[in-house]
């Protein structure tokens, strides 16, 4: 089940770094991401990582109407990222 947790944190990197390049995303694909996402982080929000599981659900639903810094996309998806991978193992 945690290895199933940390793709979707890899996933939600990649869509992260797809911002940050300027890809659209399809809309079923973020819908599905981001309620998982939030959904994980809502089991637990004592835990650190829960707490960023919830920022990048926020960031990735105001990225998509405005114009996010591109530092912010490139450092939530390398923490996405990382604690994804640090999931599967």
């Amino acid at each position: 089940m945690v290895r199933i947790l940390g793709l979707l944190d890899i996933g939600t990197a990649f869509m992260l770094l797809a911002r940050f390049i300027g890809w659209q995303i399809p809309i079923g694909m973020m819908i599905f991401f981001l309620v998982c996402l939030a959904g994980k982080a809502l089991i637990s929000l004592a835990n650190f990582f829960s707490w960023i599981d919830l920022i990048a659900v926020i960031i990735l639903v105001v990225s998509g109407f405005i114009a996010m810094p591109q530092i912010v996309l490139i450092i939530l998806a390398i923490v996405m990222g990382l604690k994804g991978i640090i999931s599967m193992f």
